[in-house]
């Protein structure tokens, strides 16, 4: 499609006169153009609506510092893949078109599954979208993330990184935080007394004793249900696939037909029973009436001392990582030895420990901090491995920010003030 016909497409969708039945007239802004490329001002609005919808905020609500500062920053984004593609065009560098399908249609089907989809065309219509423009950019993201993956690893192959590179590092980051880290973890969950227990599992079995002599499921779930999302709609949680149910849910959920209920089911988090109202292929629509075993304060109490003991140990010389191992309540991370995937920046700190973690320094480790989950000990990695990859890490995008630069000095690009 040329940029003259998306125009009058734009112009078509907007309502405005187009050269067949008007004069002709303005139905877009260019605000940039790299190399022969343009960039409309109509793409940079629909990115920002893209953006808006991914981080669940209201346009309407957006100061005009905030609005001009997402501006900007998609512009230079655009610009920046336009770069991107150009320098992948000179290099021969091309991305299977099929992958790029295959996964933007993946990404598509996880946002029905996941609001359903009839609430995911409310949410395109209230951000001012349409699910092709949707489609085209999480086209442009897979294909972007593509190309920046095969160009790194192109250029990673002249990235080496030696013992001493790794000690120059350490030695200039031992009194601030790095740019990049890893970071672990260790998680003590407060476990919930014996009493407790038997007193929680025994008022879910009368529920149930209830719900099996006719009473009504939604109901109950509005009075007694502890799951806070879904307890006032009756227990409903809409449709949900596979891989959105707790493991120990999720065979029973998918056995059930329409209108069975489960037997009890015990978690970690609780017990549950389960309705399933409708099913709908790979998706179930389902109700659930959820026991917590929430522990009290003695018990919160009971993992701080825990978490206490493992940090002094630590102090004393102990393995943080063989610690995790065996301690962690966060088995994802566990068999990691406490190692949380990725980097991280500053910026861009898991959700509970960024105050703390910017107040440490490489191979700290804190003393607990509590979360909803229980008390972690946090730190920030400093073993080889890690370095190793943070340093790499950093280069290659130094590097990567100095050949766009590069291939930006080798191409027109002309940027147009335009109010967003």
């Amino acid at each position: 499609m040329t940029r003259c016909l998306a125009m009058i497409l734009v112009a078509v969708a907007l309502g405005w006169p187009t050269p067949a039945t008007a004069e002709p007239q303005l139905v877009d802004r260019i605000v940039a153009v790299v190399d022969h490329q343009i960039i409309l001002h109509s793409e940079i609005m629909a990115q920002m609506g893209f953006a808006l919808m991914e981080q669940g905020q209201n346009p309407q609500t957006l100061t005009r510092e905030r609005r001009e500062g997402l501006y900007q920053t998609i512009l230079e984004n655009m610009i920046q893949n336009e770069l991107l593609l150009a320098r992948a065009k000179e290099d021969s560098i091309e991305v299977d078109a099929e992958l790029v399908e295959e996964e933007m249609r993946a990404r598509i089907r996880e946002h029905k599954a996941q609001y359903g989809e009839a609430e995911f065309q409310a949410q395109l219509q209230s951000e001012g979208l349409t699910e092709r423009e949707v489609r085209e950019q999480f086209r442009q993201r897979m294909r972007e993330a593509y190309l920046r993956q095969q160009m790194s690893q192109r250029m990673s192959q002249d990235v080496q990184v030696s013992y001493g590179d790794i000690q120059a590092f350490r030695d200039k980051y031992q009194d601030t935080l790095p740019p990049l880290m890893g970071i672990s973890h260790i998680l003590i969950e407060p476990k919930p007394s014996a009493d407790f227990k038997g007193d929680a599992r025994g008022r879910a079995e009368a529920l149930l004793a209830r719900i099996r002599e006719g009473e009504d499921f939604a109901e109950l779930a509005r009075q007694y249900s502890d799951h806070p999302e879904s307890a006032a709609a009756g227990g409903d949680v809409g449709f949900l696939t596979r891989g959105s149910f707790l493991p120990e849910l999720e065979d029973m959920v998918f056995s059930l037909k329409p209108g069975e209920v489960s037997d009890l089911l015990e978690t970690d988090a609780g017990y549950f029973t389960i309705r399933v109202d409708e099913v709908d292929g790979e998706r179930v629509r389902a109700r659930i009436i959820l026991i917590s075993l929430q522990a009290n304060e003695a018990d919160a109490a009971l993992a701080y001392q825990e978490a206490m003991k493992l940090y002094n140990q630590i102090q004393d010389g102990a393995d943080f990582t063989e610690l995790a191992k065996g301690h962690s309540a966060h088995k994802e991370s566990a068999v990691q030895g406490g190692r949380l995937p990725g980097l991280w920046t500053p910026d861009n700190l898991p959700p509970g420990f960024a105050e703390v973690i910017r107040a440490m320094r490489l191979g700290d480790v804190s003393q607990p901090v509590q979360s909803e989950f229980g008390w972690h000990l946090v730190k920030v990695n400093d073993d080889r491995d890690t370095l190793e990859e943070v340093v790499q890490r950093l280069r290659l995008q130094d590097n990567f920010r100095e050949l766009l630069a590069e291939t930006r000095k080798k191409l027109y690009v002309d940027i147009r003030p335009v109010e967003p």
